[in-house]
């Protein structure tokens, strides 16, 4: 009965039960219940509020973190969620980006175990920060360990949130390497154009073109072969596949040689 079930509940205690509203209406309902003791009898006095809203409430919640993981699951870039220094949630660019094969290999690993060892102390400074202060942290460029060792660049940004009813972090990272890679042949190609125009040395230019040719071509090995016995030098370029650059510079290197 309704009354041995409230006689089973310590005083104070609350229950969350189905109300009947006079139009028929059902709706969730908290009950308080309290006893006291009146002439040797044990009376119980209940305090009924009604729940609606906070069971609204949390179903939002419920819903907004559901359409919040979606996000991220689609989300190109790489997301993680970390609470106490521990991956709890990484979506599938995080995986791809560290080359995991799955989710379950980075839950539960510790979030510094992927920062390079010169990274991590700013990496828990940025964490100390954003807990005690409650603020995004500014993008800032990380390179984080992949699974087979090697290294990949990432532009991060992080913020606190509630994930799953708790605080924790979320990282956003930004995969560089393409960028990084566009950079680095930037940059040899000026140390090429620099060498060419202050009059270096022809040969220590060529060898910096082919390197730049190898960077570029997947899969191409060049070696120049120097050969004294005509006319002082002659250079051919020998690669491990046909392309048509290369031809053209045989033809160049050669000619120029012969005619000087």
């Amino acid at each position: 009965s309704a009354s041995s079930r409230f006689s089973e509940r310590i005083d104070g205690e609350s229950l969350t039960l189905e109300g009947l509203k006079k139009s028929g209406e059902r709706f969730p309902l908290e009950m308080t219940l309290s006893m006291y003791e009146l002439n040797s009898h044990k009376t119980y006095i209940a305090l009924i509020r009604d729940i609606t809203s906070r069971i609204e409430a949390l179903r939002a919640l419920q819903q907004s973190e559901q359409n919040f993981r979606t996000l991220i699951e689609r989300n190109p870039d790489a997301v993680a969620v970390h609470r106490n220094g521990v991956f709890i949630y990484v979506n599938p660019s995080m995986v791809r980006l560290l080359g995991y094969n799955s989710a379950d290999e980075l839950i539960g690993k510790p979030v510094l175990s992927i920062v390079h060892p010169d990274d991590r102390e700013v990496v828990i400074q940025r964490i100390q920060h954003m807990v005690a202060h409650g603020k995004m942290a500014s993008p800032r460029e990380e390179r984080f360990i992949r699974k087979d060792g090697s290294l990949v660049y990432a532009e991060v940004i992080a913020l606190p949130v509630e994930f799953e009813g708790e605080p924790a972090i979320v990282a956003i990272g930004r995969d560089l390497t393409e960028r990084k890679a566009h950079e680095q042949r930037d940059r040899r190609r000026l140390q090429i154009l620099t060498a060419l125009a202050e009059g270096h040395e022809l040969i220590s230019t060529i060898r910096m073109i082919l390197k730049t040719i190898e960077e570029e071509i997947e899969g191409i090995r060049c070696e120049l072969v120097i050969d004294n016995r005509l006319r002082g030098r002659i250079i051919t370029i020998e690669s491990s596949s046909h392309t048509p650059i290369l031809d053209q510079m045989r033809n160049a290197f050669l000619s120029d040689f012969l005619m000087n």
